[in-house]
């Protein structure tokens, strides 16, 4: 499964990304931290999912661009808050659904599961 992961902030990127290695099987995850980035990564990489950070400069260009793609991606907006306001500006934007970063393991696991059937890795909190 490839991932890109777009977020303007390194440390959101890297702890993501790196949440996303530890618990999901044969993942590739690339990185961008702009919406410029992105867009040249999607016609290189054609990513299976893109996860964008909310507020993401040009979020309507790079879902629109991904969404009139022949066999679209789907793209899951990740925000530290949301609310009405923000899940409506992901649905005017395009995007799949917006998703709560204190949600990520409690959704987002499970999503991936089933929508790409991807095997998950269990991870003890005893592991040594």
């Amino acid at each position: 499964m490839d991932i890109l992961l777009v977020d303007a902030e390194f440390e959101s990127r890297w702890l993501v990304s790196g949440w996303l290695g530890l618990f999901v099987d044969s993942v590739r995850i690339g990185t961008s931290a702009s919406t410029a980035e992105a867009l040249e990564m999607i016609d290189e990489r054609r990513p299976d999912l893109v996860l964008a950070s909310y507020p993401l400069t040009g979020l309507g260009e790079l879902v629109g661009r991904i969404k009139s793609a022949a066999e679209p991606s789907p793209v899951v907006v990740l925000t530290d808050k949301s609310d009405k306001n923000v899940e409506a500006e992901c649905v005017a934007a395009g995007a799949d659904f917006c998703l709560e970063n204190r949600f990520l393991q409690a959704r987002l696991l499970p999503y991936l599961a089933e929508r790409f059937s991807v095997k998950l890795r269990r991870i003890s909190a005893f592991a040594r």
